[in-house]
Order: C-alpha cells, then structure tokens, then sequence
C-alpha cells in the first residue's frame, strides 16, 4: 500500500488522471503502490496495472521497463495492463496510440468564437457544482453508451462513476441545466494534485443538445482550478478528431504520447484491456 509519504510525493508530482489514487483505485478494484518514481495498482497473484509515466522524471524507457520487470516478477501477477509512452516491445504491440492534452492555465486566451458560444450558452444555462450524480446524470451516461460501440471496459469505467466520486472527496461535478431544469450536459473533474487538475469526464444530451454547453462547463472548470492554484488542466485524450478539435481550440497542446496493452503471461496474447477506459 502507499504510506503518507508516498501519497504526499505522488500528489505533489501528478500529472495523469490515473495518478489519482481514488480513481485508480477505484477503477481497477486493486491496491496502490510505488516504486522506483512509478506507481501501480495490483493484488498479488491476479492484475495489475502499471503507469509507465516516472512521477518525478522525464520518460525513460529503460527506467520504466526495469521497474516493470521488477513489479512483475515480485508481484507475480496472472495479466498486466501497461499505460507508457511507448509499450516495451517484449510485451507486444499497442492496442491503442494517442497524446494526453494539456491546458497551459498560466498562458491562457480565449478565442473570439469559444467566447461567443460561452454567452451563448449563458443565457439558457446555468451550471451548478456538486459531489454526485443523480438519475438525470446517469440517464444521459446510458444513453451515451447505447448510442455508440463501447466495449465492456469501458462501461465498467462508466459503472463505476458513482464510486469513484463517493472515493474522491477532490472529485466535483459540473452540471449544466436548462430553463426547464433538464440535465443537458455535465462533466467531472479531479483537483487532487497540486499543481494540475484533471479534465475527467464530459456527457452530453443527445436529445436535447445545447450548442456551448460544453465550453461553458470547461469555463467553469478553469475558473476553479485557478481558484485552487493549479497551473496547468490535463484534459486527458484526443480520442477522435471532434474531441481533438474541442480541446485544441481552447489551446491545449499534446504533451505526452500515450500507449496501452494488456498482456497475459500464460499463454501470452494481446488484446484491448480496461486502461482504454482510464483515459
């Protein structure tokens, strides 16, 4: 487990959403640990997940591939998912490639058109913050899921929502409503670290859409994590090229290259795991 310490190190140097101990936790239903600057999540004999991302140092491939080999060999672990920037080739191809995005709050400038949809959006919502999801939040979550191909992983992450915010006291929910009180969109972020807060979670109505609701929620968003001194939002993958486009125009740069795979060491194979959800 992660003594005070640890957890004061890792806070201090987070820079993912699945440094956050709470949703990583909460996630992957394993233990924290840390060694050698990089942290993991396991329960001996059975998964583990392990973050190739050095808390405290630059990527180092070598670095990252002799603490896995380590974790592994001490853990004994029946599969392991692996997030890095690159995949160690002994354990196969990536099943997924991607950048993390992130939102330099020191340098920020809004352009015309991301301002004139937040007016937009002001005048027929209004967002209010909370620390849980209700039926309308969870309405639109299902109906995101039965609107799109999701694999099972990644509705277990979406399951979990619930959990991870009862476990996350850093975790708050953004929620936009109309005139008729209808929930139209909401999002969840993480301000547990020190100096970035984390850009979770973002659904909206696909019933009832409201051009900006999005931009208004992530104003809001950024408006508290200045209030609470962080430096810098990761607002986690690009995913596909609308979502790319979203957080590009607000001036978010790619700043990590972000690969995954789970392997399985007997037999060995290779296969989509549940990190495509901790993105």
């Amino acid at each position: 487990m992660i003594t005070p310490e640890e957890e004061k190190f890792i806070r201090e140097h987070a820079f993912l959403p699945e440094h956050i101990l709470s949703y990583g936790m909460t996630i992957s239903g394993l233990e924290p640990f840390l060694t050698e600057g990089f942290l993991y999540f396991s329960r001996e004999g059975e998964n583990l997940v392990f973050i190739g991302y050095r808390l405290d140092q630059p990527p180092d491939p070598q670095k990252m591939e002799e603490a896995l080999c380590g974790v592994v060999a001490s853990r004994h672990p029946a599969q392991v998912a692996i997030l890095a920037p690159s995949i160690p080739s002994a354990c196969g191809p990536p099943v997924g490639k991607d950048h993390y995005y992130s939102l330099d709050l020191t340098r920020l400038t809004m352009s015309p058109k991301v301002a004139n949809m937040i007016r937009r959006a002001s005048r027929g919502l209004k967002i209010t913050r909370g620390r849980t999801v209700g039926p309308d939040h969870l309405a639109l979550i299902r109906a995101f899921c039965e609107s799109r191909q999701i694999d099972q992983d990644t509705r277990t992450i979406f399951q979990r929502i619930p959990a991870y915010l009862e476990a996350s006291p850093t975790a708050v929910v953004f929620t936009a409503r109309d005139r008729d009180e209808s929930v139209v969109a909401f999002d969840i972020a993480d301000f547990w670290a020190n100096h970035y807060a984390f850009y979770m979670f973002n659904f909206r109505s696909l019933r009832h859409p409201f051009p900006g609701a999005s931009d208004f929620l992530l104003q809001e968003i950024i408006a508290e994590a200045k209030l609470r001194e962080k430096s810098r939002i990761n607002l986690g993958l690009g995913i596909n090229a609308g979502v790319t486009f979203f957080k590009t125009k607000w001036g978010a740069r790619p700043f990590l290259p972000h690969e995954s795979v789970l392997w399985r060491r007997n037999p060995p194979s290779f296969f989509e795991s549940l990190l495509r959800g901790l993105r």
